[in-house]
């Protein structure tokens, strides 16, 4: 389970990636979430619905602005997860 919280509206893109960046599973794509704590599901694997074989891994979650402002903003946070 994937777990994260935001202060506003936001536009997310939450995948899990190698450490090299590769990404292998795209559990959000750009989607639009309200503020406040969403909890994601993930099964351990890829797109295609292959487990992933044990190692190292990136979530990464990417949230962007809903609106029109000079006070654009974009965030991105990541953190380790071990699968195995």
């Amino acid at each position: 389970m994937i777990h994260f919280t935001n202060t506003e509206r936001a536009r997310i893109t939450l995948t899990v990636e190698g450490r090299k960046g590769k990404p292998f599973r795209t559990i959000l794509a750009d989607r639009v979430v309200p503020a406040g704590g969403h909890r994601f599901r993930w099964n351990g694997a890829d797109d295609e619905g292959t487990p992933f074989p044990p190692g190292d891994y990136i979530v990464r979650i990417r949230a962007r602005a809903t609106y029109s402002s000079s006070e654009y903003f974009e965030k991105e946070v990541e953190f380790p997860v071990r699968v195995g």
